[in-house]
């Protein structure tokens, strides 16, 4: 099986109709500086990236409260569904659109994102050097975040907008006619590049529609140390309608490795090569999932790491690989945002013209694990063999039921949160 994982958000921005049609393909407006990612296990170059980009706690702290509160949004209330959510592509993506915001639009997406009190040089700063730390790609994986915004032939940049997209945010600039359906394919196969050609979502644009933003985050990476196949063995799934399906497990035991014991659940986390680790949360089982996710900060206690102490854990993980589609409307309207979603949003700093504001916002994404690795965000190398042992604490991470998941890169921040309600359903 192929291990792949990605999030794509779409951000459509509606203005003034648009009329006429013509034919062409997309023209080149401004694309961004390639990077260069360290080889792997070269730490004196990862040394001089994170010299070079550094990131400020506050930044990191905001990032972090938005990913915990945004997830709650997304998780809570879910019923019997696969989710599989990215905070950092959308919260990239709000901070790339913060760059053509202006007045009461501007401040309300700094609050949102968590920078009360700053501006949006400070925010594509500091989006500049979180860009450049977790870009990866080297022999063991792919981390690589992309960014592109598509403007109708009958409007065009700001020149102010222009150069911060590209020399902060990375973001390849497009000019496209929107009533031309060579558009939607173009946009789709920017996708299939920036994914590796793993995602390949149906484009859709309306009369309505001036301008549209795109992130994606694509990521593969492996575990420390992998699963053996040969302990991979079918057992069974309980679903939490009550039905019992039956899928492959990875089995491995893991002495030490940390563990958290939480208020209704418990934590273990498997480290990845590229500096990150892999979080899977088991509510115990008087606890309802969902009451789980409601609230952000009991998905912050999920990620409270300095808390956790080394155990002997047994692990036992279903495979599985699965997408999902995201309506993420409701969730920035619910996070503070609503102003931005209707004509009273102020984007001026973006177009020249027409009048825009965001008329929809999904994002797609898919997961997939297996004894290999895992895809679906950054990760840092973090080797627990220097730990003692702990055979007198042991804690079992039988997976045989809905679970929680996410994945942390090296600075804490969670990349990826997800659900898994059924292991067998793609």
């Amino acid at each position: 099986m192929k291990r792949r994982g990605l999030s794509c958000l779409l951000a459509l921005a509606a203005a003034a109709a648009v009329t006429g049609c013509g034919v062409g393909m997309p023209k080149l407006v401004a694309e961004p500086a390639a990077l260069k990612a360290p080889a792997y296990g070269d730490y004196e170059a990862l040394a001089q990236v994170r010299e070079s980009h550094p990131l400020d706690p506050d930044f990191l702290e905001a990032v972090t409260d938005f990913s915990c509160r945004s997830a709650a949004v997304v998780l809570a209330g879910n019923r019997g569904e696969n989710l599989n959510y990215s905070p950092v592509s959308l919260y990239m993506a709000l901070s790339l659109l913060s760059a053509g915001a202006r007045g009461e639009t501007e401040q309300q997406l700094l609050t949102a994102l968590g920078l009360e009190g700053q501006d949006t040089g400070y925010l594509a700063g500091q989006s500049k050097n979180l860009f450049h730390r977790l870009y990866t790609d080297n022999r063991v994986g792919i981390c690589q975040i992309a960014n592109s915004v598509w403007v109708d032939k009958q409007a065009a940049f700001t020149e102010k907008f222009a150069h911060r997209a590209s020399e902060d945010y990375y973001a390849t600039l497009f000019e496209a006619d929107f009533q031309d359906r060579s558009t939607e394919r173009a946009m789709q196969k920017w996708i299939e590049r920036q994914t590796h050609g793993h995602l390949s979502p149906e484009i859709h644009l309306t009369s309505e529609q001036s301008m549209a933003l795109i992130n994606t985050l694509y990521f593969k990476d492996a575990w420390s140390n992998e699963f053996s196949k040969k302990e991979t063995k079918p057992d069974s799934f309980h679903l939490s309608d009550g039905q019992t399906m039956e899928c492959d497990f990875m089995n491995r035991t893991v002495n030490p490795c940390p563990a958290i014991r939480g208020d209704g659940f418990t934590a273990a986390c498997l480290y990845l090569k590229n500096r990150g680790k892999m979080v899977f949360v088991l509510p115990d089982t008087d606890e309802d999932l969902n009451a789980l996710t409601a609230d952000g900060d009991r998905i912050r206690e999920m990620m409270e790491w300095e808390e956790a102490f080394p155990a002997k854990v047994v692990f036992r993980i279903p495979k599985f690989d699965f997408s999902c589609d995201i309506d993420l409307k409701g969730v920035v309207e619910q996070l503070g945002l609503s102003g931005v979603m209707g004509p009273e949003a102020d984007f001026s700093g973006l177009l020249t013209q027409p009048k825009a504001w965001l008329q929809s916002l999904r994002q797609q994404a898919r997961i997939a694990i297996d004894e290999k690795g895992v895809e679906s965000s950054a990760a840092t190398e973090m080797l627990s063999g220097s730990a003692a042992p702990a055979e007198d604490r042991t804690v079992e991470m039988i997976l045989d039921r809905p679970f929680l998941f996410g994945i942390l890169d090296e600075t804490g921040i969670p990349l990826f949160w997800g659900i898994c309600q059924d292991p067998t359903r793609a």
